[in-house]
């Protein structure tokens, strides 16, 4: 009786480890873009068109962690394969917000109103000289900043854009509209 138990454990956790092995294939959609097809451009394309959500009762109209799940949404209903904190180093690494098609395109996202502060300013530079030296070098890396028609205004960001095309790596704008709604 002990024998016929073990294997029938035996046998189911065989099943599940063929299953997990092949669950993009069981679970994957067709419609969803093919990670050989993803390219920074079409990454970019996707972004642009990507409005964050107005969060009521925040005080900014949103945190970034909003925008980042807002957008994980998002984009997991374009492509095959997103991965959110995804390790760039190795264990215990710094982690990119996103990346997509496993390795193809890096997206950095971070709210205006903490880059246009010196602090998160030089932050984010650091993590874009990281990122885009040991993992997304081929002009596979883009910032995405969060913020209100306004913020574009700021000297700041605008210098950040300056540096960003200097090393070769794409910026996005994601523009959550007019700051008056969140009042």
């Amino acid at each position: 009786m002990d024998d016929d138990l073990l294997l029938i454990l035996l046998a189911v956790v065989i099943l599940l480890v063929v299953l997990y092995s092949q669950k993009d294939k069981i679970t994957g959609r067709s419609d969803l873009i093919q990670d050989a097809d993803v390219t920074t451009s079409k990454v970019l394309k996707n972004l642009k068109e990507f409005k964050p959500e107005i969060i009521p009762n925040r005080k900014n109209g949103f945190t970034e962690k909003d925008v980042e799940k807002q957008l994980e949404r998002y984009l997991k209903d374009i492509y095959q394969h997103v991965t959110t904190q995804h390790g760039v180093e190795g264990t215990n690494a710094k982690a990119i917000d996103f990346d997509i098609g496993r390795g193809k395109v890096g997206i950095e996202l971070k709210l205006a109103q903490e880059v246009i502060k010196e602090g998160g300013n030089d932050r984010l530079l650091g993590q874009v000289i990281k990122y885009s030296t040991r993992k997304y070098k081929d002009s596979n890396l883009i910032v995405a900043l969060v913020g209100f028609a306004d913020d574009l205004r700021q000297t700041a960001l605008s210098d950040l854009e300056d540096f960003l095309n200097e090393q070769n790596v794409k910026f996005s704008f994601l523009n959550a509209g007019s700051r008056s709604q969140v009042l």
